[in-house]
């Protein structure tokens, strides 16, 4: 392991202690005390999001003087992203859940901010452009900055039109000047820029009629590329240095493989194939704030990289080689990439960064994560794969305390991921920890329809919502049970978002094989689910793919809905939800309760106050935890 010199400490950090009980449900629920880091282009200042002590900051240091220079408090918004435009000015990407937006219904709005680090200003963005909502659905995306502007578009709005155009915006760095650089299209849905911040390349998607454009925008309009296609199977990620290609993301439909490949354009052709791997996917372009492309992370349960630049992929590989007892991603890199910030969790650590400097030999702490939980807390976690009933391999992670490896009667808690399209990773995770932590086998499958293991894994799932996706859970609580790990009698399953749906489906779909539930933020009833969707959104399209059923098909749908299934569920369940979630309503987890406890079913609703879809506040996390702990010992 390689061997880490505190040459400088931004933060306090907790020397390990020898543990005799596990760390308490606050050690894992809270939020991480550091987290959200990002380097400026020179190196030389680096900012973070700090939490702790009901405040939640950004904090701003100068790197060469390990000094601060500035204390912001964000505690009236959920940071989601921070991002220097230069070495003066971060721009902070924040989510807000408003509750009296679309049929009364919580939506969660992003905006984005730029905080002066030398002056402390904070102001919000797009709040100064007519006609242009300075709060969007859906992350705001800097595609841009030269010396006096950041770029980024937007939505707008008419209130006597639903054109809802999406525009490139121009925005003052140094005063409140905002204005429309470049009109977009009801069906724009990206723009790239050159150097200078002119309009390059902007991408559209006509939804209802299926049809994907690129057009190159230097010296006039040129259509650079069309096809038509019901999902998106290609998108422009970056472009090229020189600004004379664009690398596009597709699939290679000969070997069933998502690459990269350079759009020329000159030319408009497309090339062979040049990043790429069928066993992973590519999980996102290495790119910097101006979308210049220089390598792909790839994904796995543990990160891969690949540059184009020789010297930098020989670094990251031994930077990985040396921490390959964790996983250890790549989060941050100084425009010249002199400067790396490595984030490293699993294996023996609850996360930290590092710094790397180019001609340093060992790298420098930036910060811990979650000090409350050393090194020997942290629960071993080990890859698998198992066999499904139709012959497919399902890669897996177990989690679990080496005193309850043995072979024996362990109680066993599945734990699906949401998406579905996701993955989980070797990475620690702070709900799957805490259930190992408390004396309980962890199961993570990675069914079929997940993200992360190839195209063709991915493609396996679609169809097979509630059907082999389903069955790929309970096959994997098969294999431990003959594996002599885990006591068939004594099996749970807890899921969040999809995985919520997941956890209600085995209780409806497989009664006999599940002692106990638990969902949070879950699907119960995919009719009522579909319904809110936009009858012709790209969401919708993709959720029909995995469902292999039109959202109109209301025998299928019922078909797969725990809500339809209310007389199948007897082990008990515990229901949790976010008040404020706006991508799977509270009403979801009501409905089903109120339906289970008319059928005289053992179930248990709490409303999670003030929270989200993604479980973003330290004090619901703990709550969720601490009823999750008191479910699992009263059923197990």
């Amino acid at each position: 392991m390689l061997r880490i010199v505190f040459v400088i400490l931004l933060f306090p950090v907790a020397l390990a202690a020898e543990t005799v009980e596990p760390p308490s449900p606050e050690a894992y629920g809270k939020l991480p005390e550091v987290d959200l880091v990002a380097l400026s282009p020179s190196g030389q200042r680096l900012a973070v999001r700090q939490t702790g002590d009901d405040a939640d900051l950004v904090v701003v240091y100068d790197v060469t003087l390990d000094q601060r220079l500035r204390i912001m408090e964000i505690s009236d918004f959920t940071p989601r992203g921070l991002l220097f435009a230069n070495d003066d000015k971060l721009v902070i990407v924040a989510g807000e859940t408003n509750r009296t937006s679309w049929r009364g219904r919580p939506v969660e709005y992003t905006s984005a901010f730029l905080l002066d680090v030398d002056t402390g200003e904070l102001r919000r963005l797009l709040d100064r452009v007519p006609g242009q909502y300075s709060r969007q659905s859906g992350l705001p995306s800097v595609v841009g900055v030269d010396e006096s502007r950041v770029y980024l578009p937007a939505r707008e709005i008419w209130y006597l039109s639903t054109s809802f155009a999406y525009n490139l915006i121009g925005v003052n760095l140094h005063n409140t000047g905002e204005r429309i650089l470049s009109d977009g299209l009801r069906h724009t849905i990206d723009w790239f820029v050159d150097a200078d911040g002119n309009p390059l390349l902007r991408e559209d998607y006509d939804n209802p009629d299926d049809l994907y454009q690129i057009w190159h925008l230097k010296g006039g309009t040129r259509k650079l590329f069309e096809e038509t296609t019901p999902l998106l199977a290609r998108r422009v990620v970056g472009v090229t240095q020189r600004r004379d290609a664009a690398y596009l993301e597709a699939v290679d439909e000969t070997t069933d493989t998502r690459h990269y490949a350079r759009l020329d354009f000159a030319t408009g052709e497309i090339s062979e194939p040049m990043l790429g791997r069928s066993d992973v996917d590519i999980r996102r372009a290495i790119a910097d704030i101006n979308r210049v492309v220089y390598g792909v992370e790839y994904s796995g349960f543990k990160p891969g990289y690949e540059f184009l630049d020789a010297e930098l992929d020989a670094r990251m590989r031994q930077i990985q080689a040396e921490l390959s007892d964790t996983a250890a991603r790549l989060v941050s890199w100084s425009s010249d990439f002199g400067r790396l910030v490595v984030h490293i969790s699993g294996g023996w650590s609850s996360g930290a960064y590092l710094l790397f400097t180019r001609g340093e030999a060992e790298p420098r702490m930036v910060g811990t994560s979650r000090p409350d939980i050393p090194p020997d807390a942290v629960i071993p976690t080990q890859e698998i794969t198992y066999t499904a009933r139709d012959g497919l391999e399902i890669p897996a992670l177990v989690t679990a305390m080496p005193a309850v490896r043995e072979p024996g009667s362990a109680p066993l808690v599945v734990l699906p991921h949401g998406g579905p399209e996701a993955s989980d990773s070797f990475e620690f995770d702070w709900l799957a920890q805490f259930i190992a932590s408390r004396g309980y086998v962890v199961l993570q499958p990675q069914f079929r329809g997940s993200s992360g293991f190839g195209q063709a894994f991915r493609d396996a799932g679609y169809g097979e919502w509630g059907r082999k996706m389903q069955t790929d859970l309970d096959d994997g609580v098969t294999h431990l049970v003959e594996s002599g790990l885990a006591d068939r009698e004594r099996v749970c399953i807890v899921g969040t978002s999809y995985g919520g749906y997941a956890a209600l489906a085995a209780l409806a779909f497989s009664p006999e094989l599940y002692r106990c539930g638990v969902s949070i933020n879950g699907i119960a009833d995919l009719e009522r689910f579909l319904r809110g969707q936009f009858r012709k959104s790209y969401s919708l399209k993709h959720l029909e793919r995995y469902l292999g059923l039109k959202r109109t098909d209301t025998k299928g749908l019922r078909e797969r809905s725990p809500m339809r299934r209310v007389d199948s569920i007897r082990a008990p369940l515990l229901l949790l939800h976010g008040e404020n979630d706006a991508v799977v309503n509270i009403e979801q987890s009501r409905r089903l309760f109120r339906a289970l406890k008319r059928a005289d079913r053992p179930v248990i609703f709490e409303k999670l106050e003030g929270e989200d879809h993604w479980l973003s506040y330290s004090r619901t996390r703990v709550a969720a935890l601490t009823s999750i702990e008191r479910f699992l010992a009263a059923n197990l």
